[in-house]
């Protein structure tokens, strides 16, 4: 399960929350007030930042292209 943490609702927080959705990737919001980065929990691997959650979304958005078309 992925969940998207942040300490208050802004325009990346919504940014990211689209492409989940876009991906269809089932993830849950946490609202924790202390928290000084936005942090994408996927698993075991922790994501700090903006840029390197799109980055690891932009990996997963790859890997979904490369199974979906698999002519295996």
């Amino acid at each position: 399960m992925i969940t998207l943490k942040y300490a208050a609702d802004n325009q990346a927080v919504d940014q990211i929350e689209e492409q989940l959705k876009s991906l269809s990737l089932a993830y849950k919001r946490e609202i924790i007030p202390t928290l000084t980065a936005l942090v994408l929990q996927d698993g075991k691997e922790t994501y700090e930042g903006p840029e390197a959650i799109k980055a690891h979304l932009e990996k997963i958005q790859g890997e979904l292209k490369r199974w979906h078309y698999c002519s295996c």
